[in-house]
């Protein structure tokens, strides 16, 4: 920037800073500006209400899905644990595939 180019502001700062500070001496209401801004938070509250019925629509159709029918009690007072207490076979599991294996030998030998 050239030497003129800096004077011109600094010459603008100060005439700037020199100014009086405005001071209104009573309050300007807009009633256009006000009346639009009242239907505005109307309108506002109504999407407001709108989204809130979507809201507990959604709510509903999610309870329905997934809420409580009783499902739990259908299989109440059954064993559901399908394992046996040791990782070894039962006696009566080793009985059962004994009787099998001499069942299948039988009948491979009678045919």
């Amino acid at each position: 920037m050239s030497i003129r180019k800096h004077r011109l502001l600094i010459a603008a700062a100060v005439f700037i800073m020199a100014a009086p500070a405005a001071h209104a001496q009573f309050a300007v209401i807009d009633v256009a500006a006000v009346t639009q801004l009242l239907t505005e938070v109307q309108n506002l509250e109504q999407a407001l209400n709108v989204a809130r019925e979507h809201l507990a629509e959604a709510q509903a159709q999610l309870r329905s899905m997934t809420g409580d029918r009783g499902m739990e009690q259908l299989l109440a007072g059954t064993n559901r644990n399908y394992l046996p207490q040791s990782s070894r076979p039962s006696r009566k599991m080793r009985c059962s595939r004994r009787s099998r294996s001499a069942r299948s030998l039988r009948a491979r030998s009678s045919s």
